[in-house]
């Protein structure tokens, strides 16, 4: 009966693990990005962007679009195309916005330079694998979570050094 109750949670385990990946893959390819809104590759220098960002301007300006269409939608669409090529142009928001995504600029709004925004990433990756480190130490001094306990602090060790050095390698891949 243990034997089989083990194999039966490692399947839903590792189902789980493929469906979630599976969701965030699709997510991601669903989700809009600087590069995609704006339509430039992502090894697009300022000349092309500039270039790109002046087209969409004359189809997206607020001032220059049709009767029948919402202001304020357009005002909001075109406001997000210009911080999206603010992103791209500067050089640390673009370095800090390919490596951790957009949601690096609302955790760190204070941060102007590289090493403010891999800084910031460094300290919540440590805040938050601290802290589960210490609700599961604690978890298994009370008795509960013992079966595996081992491979959970083997793989929070793995997705923690993952975080840390994708927030600290030179290199970083496009997203």
């Amino acid at each position: 009966f243990i034997k089989h109750r083990r194999n039966i949670l490692i399947a839903i385990y590792a189902a789980y693990f493929a469906f979630t990946i599976y969701e965030v893959d699709f997510n991601l390819q669903r989700s809009s990005n600087a590069y995609n809104d704006l339509g430039v590759p992502i090894d697009v220098d300022e000349s092309g962007l500039n270039s790109r960002f002046r087209r969409l301007t004359i189809r997206y300006h607020p001032d220059k679009i049709g009767p029948n269409v919402d202001r304020d939608r357009a005002n909001d669409f075109y406001v997000h195309l210009k911080q999206a090529r603010d992103i791209i142009l500067d050089p640390a928001k673009r370095f800090a916005y390919d490596r951790f995504g957009p949601s690096i600029f609302a955790q760190c709004q204070s941060c102007l330079t590289i090493r403010d925004y891999t800084d910031s990433a460094l300290l919540t990756a440590v805040t938050t694998y601290g802290a589960l480190l210490i609700v599961l130490i604690g978890a298994n001094a009370l008795g509960f979570l013992t079966d595996g306990s081992y491979w959970r602090y083997l793989g929070l060790l793995a997705v923690a050094t993952f975080e840390v050095r994708t927030a600290l390698r030179l290199d970083h891949p496009t997203i």
